[in-house]
């Protein structure tokens, strides 16, 4: 049981990084990637590099 359970919550893991790297798709179609959803400023290239799909600015982010 505790096999499927980490397979379970590893196929979560999958499915939720699939959908985070959709919404930076459909930004980047948008011409919005690189911006912070909630402040509006420009994300670093730096951690873009890091985390492609990040969707806010390290201080809004936290």
């Amino acid at each position: 049981m505790q096999v499927q359970a980490m397979a379970r919550a590893e196929e979560d893991r999958r499915q939720h990084r699939m959908r985070l790297i959709s919404a930076a798709l459909s930004r980047l179609d948008e011409g919005e990637y690189g911006y912070c959803m909630t402040c509006g400023i420009d994300i670093p290239v730096k951690r873009l590099e890091v985390d492609a799909a990040a969707a806010q600015c390290v201080v809004c982010a936290k």
